[in-house]
């Protein structure tokens, strides 16, 4: 998909997208199962950048001419793993993009958050891509819109896709829920070690939290009401950031 000869992108995509994942949705129907980039994005986001000191991701074994052949590690990769990431989430499902959300938020940022140790050099592109990927218009839910019937639809089916349409969505939005409760306390005890081991990481940090509070804000306004001094300190540092931003903007452009 990041070849730079353009038969080989066409090629990888068809086989990927056209065939794989086409495949794969296919037994998702049946078998209750995700597709096959949702079931191995968070994998990805070790693969890519070679790290092998998960006790459960990419632990599969790569002999070292595999490791050369498909190198996108280091910071001269970063644009083609973000189109990597980009083209594997378009194609997933919204309660497929919230579980990815809750497993990255789990699995990365709360395993850092809950032992300053694992924020290491090696850690570092791990982290920073799961936080672009966070904070990233892809991952975000798809708008609930009902769709018309098309001409010839009877009034059976009609109501058959309205019913799947308001289930999807009262699903989503439990899962919304849910999925905050958890994630605001990680990232507000990511942030604090990040704070305390100055980590250049703590921008894409505060521009992931900023997302979640501009896309979550029902969610966020029941955690804000329920913690005033909680709401007061995220207020304050997302002011900071904003702040930070706009005068790294002007000094640019001077």
């Amino acid at each position: 998909l990041v070849d730079e000869d353009e038969s080989v992108r066409s090629l990888a995509h068809f086989c990927l997208v056209d065939v794989l994942l086409v495949k794969s949705q296919t037994e998702v129907k049946t078998a209750n199962q995700k597709s096959v980039f949702a079931d191995h994005f968070v994998e990805c986001l070790f693969h890519f950048n070679q790290f092998q000191g998960h006790n459960t991701y990419n632990r599969f074994p790569q002999t070292e001419r595999e490791k050369a052949l498909f190198q996108l590690a280091g910071s001269r990769n970063r644009l083609r793993r973000d189109f990597l990431y980009q083209t594997m989430l378009e194609h997933c499902t919204d309660l497929e993009r919230l579980e990815i959300t809750r497993t990255i938020c789990q699995d990365i940022l709360g395993a850092v958050a809950d032992d300053g140790k694992l924020l290491t050099e090696a850690m570092e592109p791990v982290l920073r891509d799961a936080l672009v990927v966070l904070a990233s218009k892809t991952i975000k839910l798809k708008a609930s819109r009902a769709q018309g019937g098309e001409g010839g639809e009877d009034d059976e089916e009609e109501q058959q896709a309205m019913a799947k349409k308001a289930k999807a969505v009262l699903i989503s939005k439990i899962a919304k829920k849910n999925l905050v409760e958890n994630i605001v306390p990680i990232i507000i005890a990511l942030k604090g070690v990040m704070e305390k081991s100055h980590s250049p990481l703590l921008k894409h940090l505060m521009a992931y939290l900023r997302e979640v509070m501009r896309d979550f804000k029902e969610e966020t306004a029941d955690i804000m009401a329920a913690d005033r001094q909680l709401a007061n300190e995220i207020m304050f540092d997302l002011q900071k950031y904003e702040d930070d931003m706009a005068r790294r903007r002007r000094m640019s452009t001077a």
